[in-house]
């Protein structure tokens, strides 16, 4: 489980662990943005995330210039 914070609003959100071939395996790709790379393991790197259209639309509103953007996740 992750919280999502932003302001006065937190969410407990579901996660899973997946590899850097999980959506390739479903043969899914992202409407936006990116799903993982080779680089994204990389310590140097980050985190990377990869949050579902529902989670976009519910608590960002959609809006697309989130895409890229660094937080924190707990």
């Amino acid at each position: 489980m992750a919280v999502l914070s932003s302001g006065e609003v937190s969410e407990l959100l579901p996660t899973e662990f997946v590899t850097k071939n999980y959506f390739s395996v479903l043969g899914v790709k992202a409407p936006l943005g990116r799903v993982f790379r080779d680089g994204d393991k990389d310590e140097a790197s980050g985190p990377v995330v990869v949050i579902s259209y529902g989670l976009w639309q519910r608590h960002f509103g959609g809006d697309p210039a989130i895409v890229g953007k660094a937080g924190a996740v707990t």
